[in-house]
């Protein structure tokens, strides 16, 4: 029985070791380790605020929402140049892939922000966001952003914007 549990505690991650070998050579008993894994369980769907976005990126919980937040903010100030310089290129933007800065700016520039879109991020609290293994995204994916490499360091930056600009061409369904 104590080795089942074990095996569930270990699966559990890397606390739920943790805590089981400190269980186990604490001299403790099978049913000190089904509580264990117990509490590692709750542990794991709570996550402490740091390790939030552990499955997507390697920065804390603290920089991701940083981070988020001054994409928001570039964002609705329209502040396009600075905006550009937090994207990984080629970024997709809808179905369209752009390939550099000077491009996105001019892509930006080139309507309106859907209200769609701008209702959507302005409701984002860029507090405890979705995130997955690619990445983590805004709202229910206007905006995805993860780690990339950047030299030596490793930084967050968008990947890809669901298409946020009508232009003359588009529909009135398109809003």
């Amino acid at each position: 029985m104590a080795a089942q549990n074990l095996k569930k505690t270990i699966a559990t991650g890397a606390l739920g070791l943790a805590l089981a070998a400190s269980i186990l050579l604490a001299g403790g008993s099978g049913s000190a380790l089904a509580a264990g894994s117990a509490k590692t369980q709750t542990q794991k769907t709570t996550k402490t605020k740091e390790d939030y976005y552990s499955v997507a990126v390697s920065q804390s919980a603290s920089e991701v929402e940083a981070f988020a937040q001054s994409v928001k903010d570039n964002f609705l100030a329209s502040d396009w140049k600075a905006l550009s310089k937090q994207i990984d290129y080629p970024v997709l933007v809808g179905k369209e892939k752009i390939q550099n800065k000077k491009a996105f700016i001019r892509y930006a520039k080139s309507g309106t922000v859907r209200k769609k879109f701008l209702k959507a991020l302005k409701k984002e609290t860029c507090k405890e966001m979705f995130c997955r293994d690619q990445g983590v995204c805004f709202g229910d994916g206007i905006i995805w952003f993860s780690e990339r490499e950047s030299g030596t360091k490793t930084k967050l930056r968008v990947i890809s914007f669901s298409d946020f600009i009508k232009t003359e061409k588009t529909t009135s369904k398109d809003k």
